[in-house]
């Protein structure tokens, strides 16, 4: 499951869109705190917010996954 995708379009307005670009699974041990709540990872996104209603997924390659985007 990825929270934050599957609730962006609940939090914003009808007049915004977004992006949602998704670069990598994160490789960092959980701490236990996580997985008592049931957290089973993290990902590094980029979330755009634009006006309009579009709604767009890019997935980078595998190659470019090994950089981080900050």
């Amino acid at each position: 499951m990825n929270y934050l995708l599957d609730n962006i379009s609940q939090w914003l307005s009808g007049d915004l869109g977004w992006i949602y670009y998704y670069v990598s699974d994160s490789i960092a041990p959980l701490e236990p705190h996580e997985t008592k709540r049931g957290i089973l990872g993290y990902k590094h996104v980029i979330l755009e917010i634009v006006r309009g209603n579009e709604h767009t997924v890019v997935r980078y390659p595998f190659w470019h996954r090994k950089i981080s985007l900050f």
